[in-house]
């Protein structure tokens, strides 16, 4: 599938997180070793064969519940950058933990495609947009 705008590829990579859908989850990102993830408390995996192993471990129970919500984001013309909070949900949807990702998008011959995600725990009590130092 061809994202036309970084946006578009985001709604992707969260709609293949929320319905633990691997295939979909591998067209959202960019399909060469330059890519990279880290995970909340994870380590780096570098390359789309670590990477996507991740997300095959990660959506091997199903999808997640997870409610993204937009902070910021910096859109040039090869490369765009969206600041997000993770809220992760129960099944009656109450808020169970909060992360901060950063993706990060690139344009290609076929369209915005994920070049880097990048999450961590939100420090509990801290307010949306609050200084981390």
């Amino acid at each position: 599938m061809d994202y036309a705008t970084s946006e578009e590829a985001e709604q992707a990579f969260y709609d293949a997180f929320r319905d633990g859908d691997l295939a979909a989850m591998g067209s959202v990102w960019a399909s060469h070793d330059s890519i990279y993830c880290i995970h909340p408390r994870g380590e780096l995996l570098l390359g789309q064969d670590a990477v996507m192993d991740s997300w095959r471990h990660i959506l091997a129970g199903g999808g997640v519940s997870i409610a993204p919500e937009p902070v910021s984001s910096s859109i040039g013309a090869n490369l765009a950058v969206h600041l997000v909070t993770e809220q992760l949900l129960d099944a009656a949807g109450n808020v169970q933990g909060v992360v901060l990702a950063t993706n990060v998008y690139e344009l290609t011959d076929g369209g915005w495609r994920m070049l880097s995600h990048h999450a961590a725990p939100a420090t509990p009590g801290m307010a949306a947009g609050q200084a981390l130092h």
